[in-house]
């Protein structure tokens, strides 16, 4: 099973990288023959459209990468970020430029008065000499309860930079020199694979080595009650749970220096962060009890 997912997240990343080409390969034949067929902008940056009923098997399964809720959604919905240039391929309203988000859906109001519903960023605004001037223009005038909507809407344009010389492209967030990574997707896939499930501030990996060492523990206390005839203890099962995943963390290094039976009793914060092992580790001295006899220990005994 193990291997039929390792499969699974090969292949959409595959898939993604060719996303990937879609966005950089400009004035190819292949992409000018996809742009022609399914009626889509030469200068398209994201593969970023409804999927029609009659496309070809390679370009629905291309489409499902972004379905809405979908690991491969939320994976590639963060690592591919629009970087703006000179506007001449991003569109204003309908692509998530602006922090990741839709300008459409964050200002509806101000997208509902607008004139112009689609189009490319230079095509809201002008140059004057240097200096890049938006030009927003409304169905009607701006009525006194809506003015702090369209201050606001400018206050968000004022803080982006247009680059007059640059084109607009596309980064993958998740490298440092931007470039796309199918071992990159591999991993971030891996990561993301029970944070659907995970608690806020929990570490995926850790939520993820939770849940196999759930589905074990009760698939191997089935096998020894149904074929051995030997009663459960839902506590020693629940118990035998926690010392596994804290051995998955001490095998990982999660905290090596770190006593076993330490670990099951501060669990729940080895699954908050890596960094929690220097809170278990770095207890401050204590002083003795009355009546007791206290041993100092260094750390090479």
């Amino acid at each position: 099973m193990e291997g039929l997912e390792e499969f699974w997240i090969k292949n959409k990343g595959l898939l993604a990288k060719w996303v990937w080409r879609f966005s950089k390969d400009d004035g190819s034949l292949w992409k000018t023959i996809i742009c022609v067929k399914y009626g889509i902008a030469h200068n398209t940056l994201l593969w970023n459209w409804r999927v029609p009923s009659t496309a070809s098997f390679f370009t629905k399964a291309v489409g499902s990468l972004f379905e809405e809720g979908s690991r491969t959604a939320d994976v590639l919905s963060k690592g591919f970020k629009l970087v703006l240039g000179s506007g001449d391929k991003i569109r204003l309203w309908e692509d998530a430029w602006w922090d990741g988000c839709l300008l459409k859906l964050i200002h509806p109001k101000i997208f509902a008065l607008a004139v112009l519903k689609s189009g490319s960023i230079k095509e809201f605004g002008d140059w004057h000499g240097d200096i890049w001037v938006w030009k927003i223009d409304l169905r009607r005038i701006i009525y006194d309860w809506e003015v702090n909507l369209w201050n606001m809407f400018l206050l968000s344009l004022d803080c982006i930079v247009v680059r007059k010389s640059v084109s607009d492209d596309v980064a993958w967030s998740y490298c440092p020199n931007g470039l796309f990574s199918v071992s990159l997707f591999r991993r971030f896939m891996e990561d993301n694979r029970w944070m659907g499930l995970c608690p806020n501030g929990k570490s995926g990996r850790a939520w993820g080595s939770l849940f196999q060492a759930i589905v074990w523990s009760l698939w191997e206390a089935r096998n020894l009650m149904v074929f051995k005839g030997s009663p459960t203890d839902i506590n020693y099962v629940i118990d035998l749970i926690n010392f596994r995943v804290a051995w998955w963390f001490k095998h990982n290094g999660k905290g090596s220096s770190v006593p076993i039976y330490v670990m099951v009793e501060n669990l729940n914060d080895c699954c908050t962060e890596v960094k929690t092992r220097k809170h278990i580790l770095n207890k401050g001295w204590i002083p003795h009890l009355g009546n007791a006899l206290k041993f100092n220990v260094d750390g090479s005994v």
